[in-house]
């Protein structure tokens, strides 16, 4: 833990400076480290736990090594200064306290559930709630990083008083971190009971209908546009209203659970939760804080979104109704589900300019070729 607040700085210029490949090499070597630790224990023949940790440590040590001598090497303002200025550190002060109330409310909402789910219907529940957001996890990870990678240009937007091309990339990254989620979420959604028989054997209950109501959880909090109020420094309405509504979740789902409603509810609470701070509270912050109004919210990211869902989903709904269950129905859904989504993005997600943009790109390729 102590490391990696101490690595916080070294990664915060990697990813301000927008040097994502050495970021992604890093982080390949990072996982391929943490692979190679867990072959390792069936080397030793002492305690596994211990000898465990000490190797996650030295991981986290070679990691940090990593990042001081490239940001060392790469950028002049890596090095420590004694610094005092007490305006700018009470706007970071205020920033913080609002960021960790944001987070705080999160962590207290989820952990909050984990125990009010383990007391109604005990740890095999909870087994199944704690899978279900290990998949969504695995599955979030890539539009994480793609969002990581667009963040430092929105904010940079902001810094240069470009305000106009800041809301279209916010807006943008928002679309496009959708469609990506998509394409990996409606196969697995459609399909979430054979995987979890391949991956697990033994399925604990409630693990497909967890998964499932925490994927589309995700999927609707991808349009979150945010990212505006970071780059203006104006998170306190955004992380106080959503913090409360999350938290809300918690006498909300007590209530309900007592009333003898089945584990799954608490994951509908999440969902409208989700809806009423991504699209009710942002939007109305958005118009107020961020300058964008609802047509062009609306115009340029939920109506794309919304019929290329429409436009995409059918066809592997289809195959699920008349194609027996296996294997061979998961890879069919899983091939097709992705070329109609493919396919309605390219013809309805994109503006012409984009879709001009990838035209030239191919022609370019082929003319290389």
């Amino acid at each position: 833990l102590i490391v990696n607040m101490i690595n916080v700085p070294y990664n915060a210029m990697i990813i301000a400076h927008e040097r994502m490949s050495f970021f992604a090499w890093v982080s390949i070597a990072e996982v391929s480290l943490k692979l190679f630790v867990v072959f390792a224990l069936q080397w030793v023949a002492f305690d596994k736990l211990k000898f465990y940790s000490v190797l996650i440590f030295s991981v986290a040590l070679i990691i940090i090594v990593f990042y001081k001598f490239y940001c060392n090497k790469k950028f002049v303002e890596s090095k420590h200064i004694h610094y005092w200025n007490k305006t700018i550190f009470k706007g970071l002060a205020g920033f913080s306290f609002w960021s960790i109330w944001g987070s705080l409310s999160w962590i207290m909402m989820g952990q909050g559930l984990n125990v009010l789910l383990n007391i109604f219907f005990g740890p095999i529940v909870n087994a199944a709630r704690g899978i279900a957001f290990q998949v969504n996890a695995m599955v979030t990870l890539f539009v994480s990083n793609f969002r990581m990678a667009v963040n430092p240009q929105i904010i940079k937007s902001f810094s240069a008083g470009d305000i106009t091309k800041m809301n279209k990339l916010a807006i943008e990254s928002a679309k496009y971190s959708y469609f990506l989620l998509l394409l990996i979420i409606l196969p697995l959604f459609l399909e979430i009971d054979i995987v979890l028989q391949l991956w697990l054997k033994l399925v604990p209950e409630y693990t497909a209908i967890f998964c499932q109501l925490v994927l589309v959880s995700t999927l609707i909090h991808t349009i979150d546009v945010s990212v505006i109020f970071t780059a203006r420094g104006r998170i306190k309405e955004n992380q106080l209203f959503g913090g409360i509504i999350y938290l809300l979740i918690l006498p909300a789902s007590y209530f309900l659970l007592k009333l003898k409603y089945p584990p799954h509810t608490v994951f509908y609470l999440q969902i409208i939760a989700t809806i009423i701070v991504d699209l009710v509270v942002n939007v109305y912050l958005l118009k107020k804080i961020g300058k964008i109004t609802l047509h062009m919210y609306i115009y340029n990211l939920i109506i794309p979104i919304l019929k290329v869902s429409l436009l995409a989903i059918p066809l592997p709904i289809f195959l699920i109704i008349n194609l027996p269950g296996g294997i061979l129905r998961l890879f069919t859904v899983t091939f097709f589900s992705s070329l109609s989504l493919i396919v309605a993005v390219y013809y309805v997600g994109l503006n012409e300019s984009t879709r001009l943009l990838i035209k030239q790109k191919m022609t370019t390729i082929k003319l290389v070729k």
